[in-house]
């Protein structure tokens, strides 16, 4: 798709909403190889970012929220990884 970057508005009429569903932050002195290795490991994508308080929008694929979410906290780059859309209905 077209490229985007992370500080851009809204997107424009015609084109996909960009959505995520984990919000993380990582260590203030975390380079942006570490931040990378750190999304890497986890199957996770910047969507958008930072915020104003340093957090970052990030995609996790479908099914691997659970497995994405438990890498992201296990990583010592990442200070905070929460899920932020609802649970699917039961």
């Amino acid at each position: 798709g077209p490229y985007h970057a992370l500080g851009d508005a809204a997107p424009a009429s015609g084109e996909a909403a960009r959505a995520g569903n984990v919000l993380a932050m990582f260590r203030p002195n975390a380079s942006v190889a570490a931040m990378r290795r750190s999304l890497d490991a986890s199957g996770a994508r910047f969507v958008d970012g930072p915020t104003p308080a340093g957090a970052y929008l990030l995609q996790v694929p479908g099914g691997g929220k659970g497995a994405a979410l438990a890498a992201l906290r296990r990583n010592p780059n990442v200070t905070m990884a929460e899920p932020i859309d609802q649970a699917p209905p039961e």
